[in-house]
């Protein structure tokens, strides 16, 4: 069931739930009503027999009975028939003495002690609402009205609430599908453009905003999604033809030194050297690929962060380096950094820099200073050019000064790539006397993400 049909249904419900209950509360009221005033016409027309069985002032006594069953009352004395009640009085033995003639007989009730009783009763199958009222000598006036045209007024009531109800909830049913669809157009138009990406692959094409809402909200992410999506696609794309474009020239070395060694001519100590190439290279393109690697599958976010101290990874970096490199390889700044961070990765963007300062500074101290929020490395080697000091970082480059030095183009990337995941920046300057100084810096406190 979609949902534009379940919003449909629950609007249609709730209005229902809501006429029922509305319906339900206004015929209690008109039956509450209804049987109020049967109750008072009761009351009244009992109050008549009961004012007409007192002595009446300035004539002769009469016997009780007798001044009901007088065939000479005149009108306006006290009758028994009537269209709208029955009315039966009964003597204190319980014996009906006076009945209207032709009308019903009422269940017999002698022993009222209140001032009236009000019941109903069924008298011939057929329901009735009756009082019972003491009068004078012990007697008792019963006064009845059938309830037949009350029920069915209360029926026609039922009726026409219940086809109301219905009638209601139908409107609100197709309300309810008219609103639920205008409401989930932009969900389905949201669905409908997630759809055509995952068939298409093209990130492109955004949705159109709605306003400020949740749903609007909810294009805007999915547009932002989709131009990260693009965005990222787009630097795949882009590593993979730089990554290619790298690839070709230590493979083409790889080929031509393989031939070579192919050639039985070929003296002894020219394969040798020939041999020395084959591993400089091969160790080389081993690099070039653990990098292309770490750069396109994102590696890093593997690593949790946790609390960690950037002194101590660049003295680990520093005592690496110094064994691997048999180079100084000196450590400055703070004995304490505590960040939130991931070491290994952190580590990594040191041993990268260490690195690239070797490669620039092949015979001098390499200098690592540490602050409270980052690392700078620091040479004496050429330096980078002005025009190029914003591009180091990038993917494959390559400056003037460094292209013929050995190296894949994609350490000082990585640095990057760490800083940035760790909620910080990188910074290059050229060092005073000759030498750069390239560096990253991290954030405190753990990232938003």
């Amino acid at each position: 069931m979609s949902f534009r049909t379940q919003l449909a249904l629950l609007v249609a419900l709730l209005v229902a739930v809501a006429a029922g209950v509305a319906g339900v509360t206004a015929r209690v009221s008109a039956e509450r009503e209804l049987v109020q005033e049967i109750d008072g016409f009761l009351i009244d027309r009992s109050g008549v027999f009961t004012e007409a069985a007192l002595p009446r002032p300035g004539r002769a006594p009469r016997p009780f009975v007798d001044r009901f069953a007088d065939p000479r009352r005149r009108p306006g004395d006290t009758d028994l028939a009537g269209d709208d009640s029955v009315v039966q009085i009964v003597a204190p033995s319980g014996e009906v003495v006076i009945s209207q003639e032709g009308g019903a007989s009422l269940p017999v009730r002698a022993d009222v002690d209140a001032p009236y009783a009000l019941e109903d009763v069924s008298v011939d199958g057929r329901p009735f609402r009756m009082i019972s009222r003491p009068m004078a000598n012990g007697f008792t006036v019963q006064v009845a009205r059938d309830l037949a045209e009350t029920n069915r007024a209360l029926d026609g009531l039922d009726r026409r609430l219940v086809a109301g109800v219905v009638l209601v909830s139908a409107v609100a049913a197709a309300l309810g599908w008219l609103l639920a669809r205008r409401l989930t157009r932009p969900i389905v138009e949201l669905t409908a453009a997630a759809e055509q990406v995952a068939v298409t692959k093209q990130f492109d094409q955004p949705v159109a905003s709605r306003g400020t809402g949740e749903v609007g909200r909810l294009a805007d992410s999915f547009n932002t999604m989709l131009a990260e999506l693009g965005t990222s696609r787009a630097q795949q794309q882009r590593l993979i033809e730089d990554a290619g474009h790298e690839l070709r020239t230590p493979l083409t070395s790889l080929r031509t030194n393989v031939e070579l060694l192919q050639n039985p001519a070929l003296r002894d100590e020219d394969r040798a050297h020939v041999l020395a190439r084959l591993r400089s290279e091969s160790s080389e393109l081993s690099t070039l690929i653990d990098e292309v690697v770490d750069l396109g599958t994102d590696s890093r976010t593997s690593e949790p962060f946790v609390a960690c101290d950037l002194a101590e990874i660049a003295d680990s970096v520093a005592q690496r380096s110094r064994r691997r490199h048999d180079r100084i390889v000196e450590l400055e700044g703070v004995d304490s950094a505590p960040v939130h961070g991931q070491p290994q990765m952190l580590g990594r963007a040191m041993t990268n820099l260490v690195d690239n300062a070797l490669k620039f500074d092949p015979e001098g101290a390499i200098t690592m200073r540490v602050s409270a929020d980052g690392v700078e490395v620091l040479d004496r080697g050429p330096g980078v050019p002005a025009a190029e000091i914003d591009l180091i970082f990038d993917r494959f480059h390559r400056a003037a000064t460094s292209r013929a030095v050995s190296g894949s183009g994609l350490g000082l990337s990585i640095v990057q790539q760490v800083a940035q995941a760790h909620g910080g920046s990188v910074q290059a300057a050229n060092r005073p006397g000759g030498g750069a100084i390239i560096g990253f810096r991290v954030a405190t406190t753990p990232p938003a993400s």
